[in-house]
């Protein structure tokens, strides 16, 4: 007997589930409540700029485990990949302004608090109060379950958190740090601030001796991030799944048979 599988959602999660069961010779139907699958990922095209697709949600992902590199070209996808140019960097955008991303960070977390591209973001205030975290008891702000805002807000200092995480987290994770449990966000820097008990130290032992900004370490799709999850509902409907958009699941009833 076939097994019958339903995928509740069109984002990127939904459509590599529904990807994964109909591999394994499983029926499926996804459901989506929007007009289109995609989630965090989609484009505009604009007709009056020569039909320019442009990018409306998530713009890049991390290419830090490969893993993302990996099922793109597992899709026909590699020739599309496009990383930024070398040195160029990346910018923080917050209620301070545009800055460079300070070097030798994760999650937006600095490693060296009083560097001078963290005090530019920061300002000096700031940037001390990020640097009193080293001195905190490891377990100040490390309760399981803990968010990412949480964890930095008590460790690192409000100015970490909006000027800092806050831009990253949104940007690369398409996420709220007030919503986004630490653990999951980075599983590597929850594990190195147990063992270190500073997220500065977890901070410079993960990245190593690197001193890029983390901006520089992110992939993207031509001509859009939408290329992903197109790609994904085109073999989805070859492969025998069945997509309806537009509608909304609002509960589930279990029967019993």
């Amino acid at each position: 007997m076939t097994t019958r599988v339903l995928v509740v959602g069109g984002g990127l999660a939904g459509l590599l589930a529904a990807r994964r069961h109909l591999r394994a010779g499983h029926r499926v139907v996804l459901l989506e409540a929007t007009g289109s699958v995609g989630g965090a990922i989609a484009q505009s095209v604009l007709p009056e700029a020569g039909e320019l697709a442009l990018n409306t949600g998530a713009e890049a992902y991390s290419n830090g485990s490969g893993a993302v590199d990996a099922l793109v070209a597992e899709l026909g996808l590699a020739e599309q990949i496009v990383g930024p140019r070398e040195g160029l960097g990346s910018r923080v955008v917050s209620d301070a302004g545009a800055h460079r991303a300070p070097g030798a960070s994760l999650l937006g977390i600095p490693s060296r608090p009083l560097a001078a591209d963290v005090r530019a973001v920061l300002g000096t205030a700031g940037a001390l109060r990020a640097a009193l975290e080293r001195f905190l008891p490891a377990s100040l702000g490390a309760r399981p379950g803990a968010t990412v805002a949480q964890v930095v807000r008590r460790r690192s200092g409000r100015k970490v958190l909006e000027r800092l995480v806050a831009p990253v987290i949104g940007g690369v994770h398409s996420s709220d740090p007030a919503t986004l449990e630490f653990a999951a966000a980075s599983p590597a820097l929850s594990t190195g601030l147990a063992e270190h008990g500073s997220l500065t130290a977890a901070v410079r032992r993960v990245r190593g001796r690197s001193a890029g900004s983390a901006g520089t370490r992110v992939h993207s799709l031509s001509p859009t991030m939408a290329a992903l999850p197109q790609t994904l509902q085109a073999q989805l409907l070859a492969a025998g799944g069945i997509l309806r958009t537009g509608v909304e699941v609002v509960g589930l009833t279990r029967e019993e048979t």
